[in-house]
């Protein structure tokens, strides 16, 4: 079971790094798409934002300050559906339509998130 549990958080680890990565290439495009949806300061949210997925991917990866990693990639996937992701409010259909694939896919996110912050720190390494 060690050995599924380590492999699972390695992928979602390599997810996560991947995904803050993509917020630093990718710096202009989402800042742009920030300032769109009225975030305050997007520059630094985006930086920040990307900063709280590669350090939750490096504690999913590594096993170690986990539920801090955690929480901070919970914390962010929250407020980005919250406010980038608000399909709620899309008045275009295929902006909705994105933006409730994100929201879902954020959501389902943040459950992976939950279920790594809470189990026992014995099962983060392979014995």
């Amino acid at each position: 079971m060690d050995i599924i549990v380590f492999m699972g958080r390695l992928l979602f680890g390599l997810f996560l790094l991947y995904s803050g990565l993509k917020h630093f290439t990718d710096f202009k495009a989402l800042t742009g798409y920030a300032a769109f949806k009225k975030i305050p300061s997007p520059s630094a949210g985006v930086a920040v934002s990307g900063l709280f997925l590669l350090f939750g991917g490096m504690a999913a990866m590594l096993g170690t300050l986990l539920p801090w990693g955690m929480a901070a990639v919970a914390v962010f996937l929250i407020l980005a559906n919250l406010t980038l992701h608000s399909y709620w409010t899309d008045s275009d259909p295929a902006q909705k339509g994105g933006n409730q694939v994100n929201f879902s896919k954020n959501v389902a996110l943040v459950a992976a998130a939950l279920v790594f912050f809470q189990m026992p720190l014995t099962v983060w390494w392979i014995h």
